[in-house]
């Protein structure tokens, strides 16, 4: 058997082009802010030994100054399924860029 694909050629059938273009879905966007800022607890008696406490409202949280090693959680009180975009502004006069890291997960209580 011949596995040389160098010579392939692919057929398109414009119809079948067609009615699938037709069928493209209409994807939808929605601003999704969080609803709270969390903090993981350990609990012998939650679901495999943890839970999930507020630790404060995202309105007392959204307009904070952060600093080196801060961290967060934010709980976005559903699940969703996209893109995230955040918006990052220097205060006073940083050094050198920002780094991050991001980790998601879905909290299945």
């Amino acid at each position: 058997m011949n596995m040389n694909t160098n010579n392939a050629r692919m057929r398109r059938n414009e119809r079948l082009v067609e009615e699938a273009e037709k069928l493209t879905p209409e994807l939808f966007q929605t601003k999704v802010s969080p609803s709270r800022v969390v903090e993981v607890i350990q609990d012998c008696a939650a679901f495999q030994g943890w839970k999930i406490q507020e630790a404060q409202s995202w309105n007392e949280f959204k307009d904070q100054s952060f600093g080196k090693d801060d961290s967060f959680i934010l709980d976005f009180g559903d699940h969703w399924v996209g893109y995230v975009a955040l918006s990052v502004k220097a205060v006073g006069s940083p050094r050198r860029p920002a780094g991050a890291q991001a980790y998601f997960w879905r909290n299945a209580v």
